[in-house]
């Protein structure tokens, strides 16, 4: 079997579920995960997002346009596909719906997965995976993380399933769990690119693992052709006709290693940067490390698992793969399987009682309280608010007409030209791309920032010496998005408060 045998005592100090309601333990969990999911999904449309929109408003007419006419890192298919199939007159936050529920049920499939601790490993990975602020931020938001993450633990229950059904002698249920592994690596990749180093680290830890446990290598290989001979032509096809001629959109640089870094305290419930990010880090490694030996020892083959997972995407960094663009997102599928591993390694500590257990208590309340501060600023103020700052325009303006100067004309183009819609009638926004601007000047000037605790100068100048001032800032939470400053002309702001 892949997974050991749970221990003696695994259960000890878990809840007490009632024979008579199985499911409501389980119930109460979907509906708190959802629930914190759909709170962070609220917030306003963001740039990657209408990103993807625009997309699929300019370059497609049918399903097959999602696969061959969108050759850009926007399109995250999954996504593209749902954005098509509603229409694009919808109100945003339905197009959040796929990644909320699927970042939901990834929760429970993640309670499901067999591991050593027993139940009191199940408690742990709820207290991980419910709150956890890098799981919320990519299950909240209309890209294909959210698919991505349920795809990835379905590919591993499915392949375990697999395994099990294959050693009983039940053949067709062997086949179901195999159509399972198919169609959770199909829907993983469409949902993001990212999702190959998963299949690959999942095919890595598989081959390993027959060839261990069986003598006959034909037939190992046999096992593994099952399992991935589909999905690794599956993403040979999809890479030819889509990912292969993708363009990169940019963004802020980050070095594949500060990525893996910020990712790890992400995961802890750190934040993304400053002095915490690196101890947080080697803290994540090391009790990743303990859980691989302390499972090598007991002959539980997952070990092999964490180690392939932290590999499949680090031999392309090491050699400097798109070193510049790297995000701690493109490492879903490494936080998700740490996650499990952490929380496996919690329960052991749990169960040992006295001072080691009030240790895995107090890291556990510290990493949950840095995830719900996070969380809380995640609902309170999103990922940006560029809706609330056309708002603010359109209804603080002096006249009907709209014009705008950006430090951004990119970012803030796309954002203002999907939020137009909030206009009222008669009212039109003009941005200003670049100088020389009318004799009057634009009205209002917007500057951004990606650091979520970006304090803008109350004022500013334009080139020919025009003054502005600061009237709103819209902050964001960090991961996603950016914070807003809306600057208003001094002598615009005169005219619009005269009786």
């Amino acid at each position: 079997m892949i997974a050991a045998t749970p221990a003696a005592g695994a259960g000890v100090g878990s809840p007490v579920i009632s024979p008579r309601a199985p499911w409501l333990w389980p119930l109460c969990i979907f509906l708190l995960a959802l629930g914190l999911r759909a709170a962070a999904a609220r917030g306003d449309f963001w740039l990657d997002e209408i990103w993807s929109w625009v997309a699929v408003r300019d370059r497609v007419h049918s399903i097959g346009d999602v696969f061959f006419n969108i050759r850009h890192e926007a399109n995250h298919i999954t996504n593209s596909l749902w954005i098509h199939a509603l229409g694009l007159e919808v109100d945003w936050h339905w197009y959040r719906l796929p990644a909320v529920l699927a970042g939901s049920l990834s929760v429970l499939l993640a309670r499901r997965l067999p591991a050593p601790a027993g139940r009191a490993a199940q408690e742990m990975v709820t207290l991980l995976y419910v709150p956890s602020f890098l799981l919320i931020n990519y299950a909240s938001e209309a890209r294909g993380y959210g698919v991505l993450m349920l795809c990835a633990l379905a590919n591993l229950w499915a392949i375990e399933g697999y395994e099990r059904a294959r050693l009983a002698g039940r053949r067709r249920a062997a086949w179901g769990a195999a159509g399972g592994v198919w169609m959770a690596a199909a829907l993983g990749t469409l949902a993001h690119a990212s999702y190959g180093a998963t299949v690959v680290a999942l095919a890595m830890w598989y081959a390993v693992h027959v060839l261990r446990k069986s003598r006959d290598g034909r037939a190992s290989l046999g096992h593994f052709a099952v399992l991935f001979a589909l999905p690794f032509a599956f993403a040979a096809w999809l890479w030819v006709v889509n990912f292969l001629q993708v363009t990169v959109g940019g963004g802020p640089l980050m070095s594949a290693w500060q990525a893996a870094a910020a990712l790890a305290s992400l995961a802890l419930g750190g934040p993304m940067e400053g002095a915490v990010v690196w101890p947080l880090a080697i803290a994540a490694m090391l009790a990743l490390a303990l859980e691989s030996a302390l499972l090598w020892r007991a002959g539980d083959d997952r070990a092999l698992l964490w180690m392939a997972m932290l590999l499949a995407p680090a031999v392309p960094l090491a050699a400097g793969v798109h070193s510049q663009l790297i995000y701690p997102r493109f490492f879903l599928g490494v936080a998700l399987f740490g996650l499990l591993a952490l929380a496996n390694l919690a329960a052991r500590g749990w169960q040992r009682g006295g001072a080691v257990r009030l240790m895995v208590c107090g890291a556990l309340a510290l990493i949950t309280l840095g995830n719900l501060v996070s969380v809380a600023r995640l609902v309170r103020d999103g990922r940006g608010q560029p809706g609330a700052a056309v708002r603010w325009m359109a209804t603080h303006g002096h006249g009907p007409r709209i014009v705008v100067a950006t430090d951004d004309a990119f970012r803030h183009g796309v954002t203002l030209d999907y939020y137009k819609r909030l206009l009222k009638p008669g009212q039109s926004l003009q941005l200003l791309l670049e100088p020389p601007w009318p004799a009057q000047g634009p009205e209002w000037i917007l500057r951004q920032d990606i650091s979520p605790d970006w304090q803008p100068a109350p004022a500013l100048h334009d080139a020919e010496g025009r003054a502005y001032q600061l009237e709103a800032l819209y902050p964001h939470a960090g991961l996603s998005g950016f914070t807003l400053a809306v600057y208003h002309r001094r002598d615009a702001q005169a005219s619009t408060s005269s009786p």
